[in-house]
């Protein structure tokens, strides 16, 4: 038995704190509920208690975890939402969670409650209408929790990847602008003072220094193209395939956007949805543009009888490394499992990748940085250096 502490309110309103000795979580709520108490929080005795959770997605994947254990113990939906709403930390999120709740208690079920909210993905309606229909809700909000997790921590991933380089660069770059504003116009003083040419990157930053028109509008360009390209590659079909060329983050992006796919398909299809009615939620889950355009060729060849692997044969989104071992699967009925161990094997394979790109930008960023660097030192040192030639001589 553990141990579990707990803040709890009565159904007069009187705040309760104590101690429940139970086998796990779940038990220990099924057994202050049976008393009469709501629980605002819980956690293991002796271990400090667990702080909201900061971002939107590590919400999103408290809020199923604890709904479907909360609905697990046998709490009303509308009470069990109230009750993980108030253990979230107030934002954005937490206010659509209490306007679900509000919806529940008006009388409306928890896929309509959601559906009205954009703070949930546009597939979680579907998935928890699924879960509802089978009585299986707890499970499915679980997987749903699983997901959000695994997401994160390929974000994670690849968010990490990126650090180094990216501040490496950053710095070269604010060591470039410092030498251009605050030692540039020293260092042209001693060249023409000591009559020397100065090195072609000095006359370079020194005509742009002067010209702060160029490098600025250059700059904004260079922004503006960026962010137009992201979303480009982010909207749409063709600028989804453009993003899936470019080396490094095009494979990790394609593979992590099929591995939430079969996730979901995955957890659709043990909640006993039918596979032509999960496809299409799936491809949804999968946020990707190509996914949407296919998926009603998809769902069409699935409705004339195709399997689901040869629905996907013209799929330019799913690789054929994937849709073998799911063809192997359906003919042996064991759809769902092989889509959630094809899930792993793409999620371990993004985070592989992730730790080959930091492997190959480590180096180059490094090396940027040092020309960078070097070429601002040796553009301090310089005039020295012939000064005390000329002096020596």
């Amino acid at each position: 038995m553990t141990a579990f502490r707990y803040e709890a309110t009565t159904e007069q309103g009187e705040r309760r704190e104590g101690v429940v000795d139970a086998a796990g979580a779940v038990e220990a709520a099924y057994r202050l509920q049976a008393s009469g108490l709501t629980v605002a929080r819980m956690y293991r005795e002796g271990a400090a208690p667990a702080p909201p959770p900061a971002d939107a997605l590590t919400a999103f994947s408290f809020f199923n975890r604890s709904l479907g254990e909360l609905c697990a113990a046998g709490m009303p939906v509308d009470r069990a939402v109230g009750r993980v709403a108030h253990a979230l930390r107030r934002g954005s999120f937490r206010d659509a969670v209490e306007r679900v709740e509000a919806a529940l208690r008006s009388g409306r079920t928890l896929q309509d409650a959601v559906a009205a909210e954009p703070a949930f993905p546009a597939e979680y309606r579907w998935m928890v209408q699924a879960g509802a229909a089978s009585g299986s809700l707890p499970a499915v909000l679980a997987a749903v929790a699983r997901e959000a997790e695994a997401r994160a921590r390929l974000r994670r991933s690849i968010a990490r990847a990126c650090a180094y380089p990216v501040a490496a660069v950053a710095f070269a770059f604010l060591a470039a602008v410092a030498f251009a504003f605050a030692f540039l116009p020293t260092c042209e003083m001693m060249y023409r003072q000591l009559h020397i040419k100065p090195p072609a990157h000095v006359a370079v930053a020194a005509f742009l220094t002067r010209s702060i028109a160029v490098p600025s509008a250059g700059a904004a360009f260079v922004v503006v193209l960026v962010a137009a390209a992201a979303a480009w590659m982010r909207r749409s079909p063709a600028g989804e395939r453009l993003l899936y060329r470019l080396p490094l983050l095009g494979p990790m992006v394609r593979d992590a956007r099929v591995s939430r796919m079969l996730r979901a398909l995955g957890t659709l299809l043990r909640a006993g949805a039918p596979l032509p009615d999960a496809v299409p939620v799936a491809c949804l889950a999968a946020a990707s543009p190509m996914m949407r355009a296919e998926s009603a060729a998809v769902c069409a060849r699935l409705v004339d009888g195709a399997t689901l692997a040869a629905a996907l044969a013209e799929s330019r989104f799913v690789p054929q490394a994937v849709r073998s071992p799911l063809a192997a699967a359906e003919r042996a009925g064991t759809l769902a499992e092989s889509a959630d161990a094809v899930c792993e094997f793409l999620d371990d394979l993004v985070l592989a990748r992730a730790d080959d790109a930091d492997a190959m930008l480590r180096p180059g960023a490094v090396a940027a940085a040092g020309v960078v660097v070097g070429s601002v030192i040796v553009s301090l040192v310089l005039p020295y250096v012939t000064l005390l030639r000329t002096v020596s001589g």
